[in-house]
């Protein structure tokens, strides 16, 4: 009795000091029977105040956090694994683990931490913060957020400090021995890379914790991140997460580390991409819009998040609303498809609306909430920096035009990359299988402005094999490839095949080039590969269908396509469907300075609002396409 007395007592005295007791008490109260343990943690450090403040800060945020428990992690794991291990798992084992593995039970951290884990996390955390040099420059609120969190988001509670410092902590005490925590952090970075990280998407759970992580590097992009804050926050470097909630380019979002530097600066790094440099701070070169930092701590708008868009973008975001069309719940939004996606609320100063700072030369649309509903309360506009260029709605007129349009999204740098494989590849023709007498039948020298590549061949001479082979520094990869006799396809009797990426991976076989799906493709394990078809006997081939690697978001003949244009009553308006014939689209009578967005009724979900520039088709940050 006397035990729970002194504890009660210096949770008493803890709350009447900071004068938070509520937000302490809310969180003990819904500790429900495992308020115990977590006073057991007040109670530890009742002689020790700041490490009483770092876990009131752990206790008073932890409402909210919770674990992903799978009956079958077990299995689970197993076929990471393997994927590890061969670079795939057969389609069966991704189904059931989809349809049968994929059930986690969900707990409470609050519920189900115990006081000896917490403990155990405090005094870990703080005697990574203060062995290190860099460490005298962390303040304590930083420490809060960068070093002390006891987990990421929804993994297991495990502990995986003692483990990781093991693991790792000779880099900083034989290989770099300096005091510049960028210096240390590029050490650590480079380590990991060699390490290397398996990036796959088809395991669609939550982290599988530190201890799996620790020893099997694979899954999604937030895994290498909390990875990586494992290692560095073990080790006393200050590091937290940054992303971007959704780009209107990539239709998703993104997330990296920041490193806390000395100058009380961050700069951002990915270890298996790029390493931090002092003073940098760049998330893509996607459109990011606006930029948040994750928090342990929930912020006063109830997130646990912090704007940061001041530190990546220079320009501010600030607009004159009138008394009567004045309204506090004001939110900057992207397009996402037709629909909307806010990404910011507004401040409001007077008739001033602000939404921070905000990445220049996005296309924006300010939303108003009416009921549950966020409704358009201006014209869409491209932010230069300084002016907002609307694209307005009224007194629209269509003029007399006829456009071409060739794409639905944004063509990428990687997607050019892919299809730019096929430059200088040549097509030639023989009668004996080792092509010393051959000839050229067609050589592919200019950039392809389609993925539909169509080539006829001014050829009569008859020859039993066909090679296709690539230039010396290129991969061979390719969606589809059909060779034709006018209009009558025709199909080899053998193919000669180079090694593909990977010789078990469905994903890389050479059906895939046969298979009429764009999607699908062959990639050579080696560069400079060659292809030498059979086709059994002599024959003449005057046209050949080559689709390289692509996204499938180029006109697909065959597609059914609908055009809308943002209209006179601020919502998507048709200007007409069209089955496309070729592998563009045309239409005539297009409003300018309007917004368009083409949907694909047959397929598809990658599509992005557009404009016209001098009669060609602009997306946002992408060259003109033709």
């Amino acid at each position: 009795m006397n035990k729970i007395i002194a504890i009660a007592l210096v949770v008493f005295a803890v709350v009447s000091c900071t004068g938070r007791n509520s937000k302490l008490d809310e969180a003990l109260r819904e500790a429900k029977s495992n308020r115990s343990e977590l006073l057991k943690v007040l109670e530890h450090y009742k002689n020790d105040s700041l490490k009483l403040k770092a876990a009131i800060f752990l206790i008073e945020n932890m409402p909210g956090y919770t674990a992903y428990h799978y009956k079958y992690i077990d299995s689970i794991q197993a076929l990471k694994k393997d994927w590890i291990k061969n670079g795939f798992v057969k389609a069966g084992d991704i189904k059931k683990m989809e349809q049968e593995w994929l059930k986690p039970d969900i707990r409470k951290d609050i519920e189900y931490i115990t006081a000896d884990f917490l403990i155990s996390n405090i005094d870990d955390a703080f005697q990574a913060w203060h062995e290190r040099p860099w460490g005298k420059h962390i303040p304590f609120d930083v420490f809060c957020e960068y070093i002390l969190p006891y987990k990421a988001k929804y993994e297991p509670l495990e502990q995986w400090r003692k483990a990781y410092k093991q693991r790792y902590s000779f880099l900083l005490d034989s290989i770099y021995t300096g005091t510049d925590v960028i210096e240390a952090t590029k050490t650590i970075c480079e380590y990991l890379k060699k390490e290397d990280f398996h990036h796959t998407h088809i395991f669609n759970t939550t982290s599988a914790g530190p201890g799996f992580a620790l020893n099997y590097r694979i899954g999604k992009c937030m895994d290498e991140l909390e990875l990586t804050m494992y290692v560095m926050r073990a080790l006393g470097i200050p590091v937290n997460i940054d992303y971007y909630p959704f780009s209107p380019e990539s239709l998703n979002n993104h997330a990296w580390c920041v490193v806390r530097d000395t100058t009380n600066e961050n700069a951002s790094f990915y270890f298996t991409e790029n390493i931090p440099i002092r003073g940098y701070r760049g998330g893509e070169f996607r459109k990011m819009c606006k930029i948040y930092r994750q928090t342990y701590a929930q912020q006063l708008n109830g997130l646990r998040q912090k704007d940061v868009s001041d530190e990546y973008f220079k320009d501010t975001l600030t607009m004159y609303v009138s008394h009567n069309k004045k309204t506090n719940s004001l939110y900057l939004g992207v397009f996402n498809r037709d629909k909307f996606c806010p990404i910011a609320k507004s401040t409001v100063n007077g008739n001033n609306v602000s939404f921070g700072h905000v990445e220049a030369n996005c296309i924006y649309i300010i939303l108003s909430k009416e009921g549950k509903e966020l409704i358009p309360f201006t014209d869409p506009f491209i932010f230069d920096g300084k002016q907002l260029n609307y694209f307005p709605t009224n007194n629209i007129k269509k003029e007399p035009n006829n456009i071409k349009i060739y794409r639905k999204f944004p063509f990428f740098a990687w997607n050019k990359d892919r299809m730019y494989r096929i430059i200088n590849s040549k097509f030639e023709g023989s009668n004996t299988i080792d092509f010393k007498h051959s000839q050229i039948l067609y050589h592919i020298c200019d950039t392809p402005k389609v993925c539909f590549n169509k080539f006829s061949l001014p050829n009569k001479q008859k020859f039993r094999y066909i090679r296709y082979k690539v230039r010396e520094n290129a991969f061979l990869e390719l969606a589809e490839l059909h060779f034709y006799q006018d209009n009558k396809e025709m199909k080899p009797a053998n193919i000669v095949a180079c090694e593909p990426y990977y010789a078990n991976d469905d994903e890389f076989k050479l059906e895939n080039c046969f298979d009429y799906d764009p999607l699908t493709y062959f990639l050579s394990k080696k560069e400079g590969q060659e292809l030498i078809f059979d086709f059994g006997s002599e024959i003449v081939i005057n046209r050949i269908l080559c689709i390289p690697r692509n996204d499938d978001n180029f006109i697909r003949p065959g597609d059914i396509y609908e055009l809308f244009y943002w209209g006179e009553d601020k919502k998507w308006s048709s200007l007409g469907k069209q089955k496309a014939r070729a592998p563009y689209l045309q239409f005539s009578n297009i409003p300018q300075n309007t917004l368009l967005f083409l949907h694909d009724e047959t397929r598809g979900k990658e599509e992005e609002v557009f404009f016209l520039q001098n009669g060609e088709q602009v997306f946002v940050n992408s060259l003109p396409i033709n």
